[in-house]
This record gives structure tokens, sequence and C-alpha cells, in this order.
């Protein structure tokens, strides 16, 4: 049986000469809702939609089954349906005079949500050589995957992600990838939580940020190292661009059917992932890179609490809360298996991926992780802000800055 987990992960240890830190984390697990027990209000609803509730959340139910286990090609059929089907209905509403273009921010919706699957969960573990046993075909998928998205290719994906954040020497040192991203985008320890929130909204509009961002896709897709695979690259993109130049009637549906989500959009949804990926800048009590990534790993989920009580008013503000934060924030940054990132951390060999959610769950039930969750994009967001605005202050603690030997 399944022991639920109340304390939050901050509650775990406490840092020396921190008090003030850690009262004021203590303060905001208050805020964020930051409890194991979140998923089990969600029992007021009928049993036969709890898969759907695991499925909106990222979090199964304690007793909850998988109704069944998707194989890695159901997956990505799925995914690559979703992402053409949203192209598919921008088009459609463009090329049609007279058609209910209010639709489009749906159907633009679907193919940002679908690009993300493709991406964050598929091509993320085709680099782990775990979407499909033979290590050629994970190539050749995360080949086509990044392509038509315009990401890293797959030996660059590789050695970043697997060889260095994964790495229990590098996982969130300075070495780290994704931390040398976000400090080179100016998150650093000099500013405070206020003006890291700031940042991060002026970033989301900056010329600058898309454009960087940009240019480097362009250069991991068009100068990898792999000579085919540079050359479908620059077949795939030279194809897209003559049919904008050749065709000018549609240079409207390409340019908002694909390109807005794929590199405008898709931007903003991965750098939001990625700042909370991880509890960046946390102050630590490791006392080995093992223990240090437990520390720095948690689950992520989308949703509240469900009211308790019968008010019109509260179950209102419920569903809007749901509707209009958590379910974008469900379909447009924490995607697919993110909101069980600490699980693939844990075990990043596992074969049933397409099931992480009932996998951590049961790898918490066994003893072999710790439940550390946070519920809330926003709210996992300003944690780390607060991490990063106080670390210089506890710099003695922030183990990880380090690179171990």
């Amino acid at each position: 049986m399944y022991a639920n987990r109340s304390a939050p992960w901050f509650h775990e240890r406490h840092v020396p000469s921190a008090s003030h830190h850690s009262l004021q984390l203590a303060e905001m697990s208050r805020e964020a809702d930051m409890s194991a027990n979140i998923r089990d209000t969600y029992a007021v609803f009928p049993k036969w939609s709890q898969p759907f509730w695991t499925l909106f959340t990222g979090k199964p139910a304690v007793d909850e089954q998988a109704l069944f286990v998707p194989s890695c090609w159901t997956y990505l059929s799925v995914s690559m349906a979703i992402f053409l089907g949203g192209i598919a209905g921008s088009f459609i509403l463009l090329i049609n005079a007279g058609a209910p273009l209010w639709l489009l921010p749906c159907t633009v919706g679907l193919t940002l949500y679908g690009s993300r699957l493709l991406i964050l969960t598929i091509a993320h573990q085709c680099a782990h050589l775990r979407f499909c046993r033979d290590k050629r075909l994970n190539r050749i998928v995360h080949d086509v995957l990044s392509i038509i998205n315009c990401t890293q290719d797959y030996e660059a994906y590789r050695y970043d992600h697997f060889q260095v954040h994964h790495s229990l020497k590098t996982f969130a040192t300075l070495q780290d990838p994704v931390m040398i991203f976000i400090r080179q985008l100016g998150f650093t320890e000099v500013l405070s939580k206020s003006t890291l929130w700031r940042q991060l909204v002026l970033l989301s509009i900056s010329p600058a940020f898309h454009g960087r961002y940009l240019f480097n896709r362009w250069r991991a897709n068009l100068t990898c190292k792999r000579l085919s695979r540079r050359i479908l690259a620059i077949a795939w993109w030279s194809a897209i661009i003559a049919i904008f130049v050749r065709y000018p009637d549609l240079r409207r549906p390409i340019a908002v059917a694909y390109l807005l989500p794929v590199f405008l959009l898709y931007n903003i949804s991965a750098f939001l992932e990625l700042i909370c990926e991880h509890v960046w800048m946390r102050p630590l009590n490791a006392v080995s890179p093992r223990q240090r990534t437990g520390e720095l790993i948690w689950g992520r989920f989308c949703g509240e609490a469900v009211p308790s009580g019968q008010g019109a008013w509260m179950w209102l503000r419920w569903t809007a809360r749901m509707l209009f934060y958590h379910l974008p924030c469900r379909m447009f940054v924490l995607t697919g298996d993110a909101p069980q990132h600490d699980f693939h951390h844990v075990a990043p060999n596992n074969p049933n991926w397409t099931v992480s959610a009932y996998e951590r769950r049961d790898v918490i039930a066994s003893g072999q992780m710790e439940d550390r969750e946070v519920w809330g994009l926003f709210a996992a967001i300003d944690i780390v802000f607060s991490n990063i605005a106080t670390a210089r202050e506890h710099s003695a603690h922030l183990d990880y800055l380090e690179v171990e030997a």
C-alpha cells in the first residue's frame, strides 16, 4: 500500500545558520499548497474519472491503476497526430474565408502541445536509448523530431543531457548545460526575487531572447557533425523557405500554423519548464553527489485541492483556476512526463516511461525515492527564485556550485 507523505521537501532538513531562509520557505509552502495530500482530495469525484485527473495533474490516485500501457509507437503516433492536427486545423482556418478565426488559439495551442510532447518526452527518451530497443531507430526518430521542431541534434543533445546533466558529478553544478543557459540569461544570485520575476516576464517578449534562442536552435540543426543529419535538416528547412517564398498565399498559414508555435511559443514553453525543472540553487546538506541529486529534484504537478465546502464561490474559483491556470500550464509547459521528471533522475532507464506517473508512485511506495513535490507552475518558479535570490547569503551551503572531484 502506498504511504502518502505529507511533508513538503524543505521540511526534511534544515540548513545551519539559515533560520530566516527556512522560515521564508515554510511560509511559501503554505501559500503553494505543497502537500502530498492534494491529489487525495480528488477522491470526491467518481472512480471512473480518476484517470482523467491523473492526466490533468500528472499524479495518480493511491490505488489507481493505468487503464493501459501504451507502446512507444502508440505514444509517438498520438503525439504526432496532435502536432499535425493542430497545423492542419490552423491551415484550414486561415485559407478559408469566413472561417471562425477565434478557434486559432486552440489549433495553434495543439501544435505547441504536440511539439512539446515530441521533444520533451519522446526525443528525450530517444537520447536515453529508451524509446525503443533498437539504437539506430532511437537516433532516426530523434533526427526526424528534432529536424521538424528545429531542436538540438541527437549527438549533441545526448552528450549535454545524458553525459553531463545526468552525471552525479556535474548535475546542477556550474558545468550543467541547463544551469549555464539559465545564468547566461541573467538569472543569477545578484538579483532579488522580484527582479527575477520581472526578468522572466520581460524575457518572454524580448526579441533578444527569442533571437538568441532561435540562433542556437538553427545552429544546432544546420551545423551538426553528422553529415546525413545536416543534409536532412538543410533539405527540410530549404523546402519550407522555398514554399514560403514561392507561394505568397501560404505565407500567413505557414507562419501562424507552423512557425509561430514551433519557434516563438516553443521558446517560452521550454524556458518556463527549464527554470523550475529542479530546485536550482537550493541550500544543501548533501554529503554525497547522489544525495545532492535527491535534494534538488521534485515532482511538479498541476492542480490544487478540491474545495471541501459546498459554497458555489469556492467551486467557481477552483474551476476557473483549473481551466485558466493549471490546464494551460499542464498542456504547454509541464507537458507529457515533465511532472514526474524527478522519477526520471532516480530511474532514468525505467522502460515504462509511457506510464511514468504510476511508476513514480510505485517507486516512492517501495521506499526507493522520497516524495518531494510542488503544486502549481508559478509556485515552483517562485521557490526557485527565492533560492537564487538568497544564494549569495547561503553560499557556504551551496555545495553544488563547485564540481566535486
